[in-house]
């Protein structure tokens, strides 16, 4: 994993964090977590 697919990772936390901490957030009954990772698309086409 390169560097930059970790830089989003500390305002995404603390994006949920803030969230889950929402009076809302009580009515939530499931929780499910997907992290996704960008790529550059063409390097993953064969391009440069």
């Amino acid at each position: 994993m390169k560097t930059d697919d970790l830089s989003a990772r500390p305002q995404f936390d603390t994006l949920l964090n803030r969230l889950r901490a929402t009076e809302e957030w009580q009515y939530v009954e499931r929780e499910v977590e997907i992290r996704l990772r960008m790529r550059d698309l063409g390097t993953r086409m064969g391009r440069v």
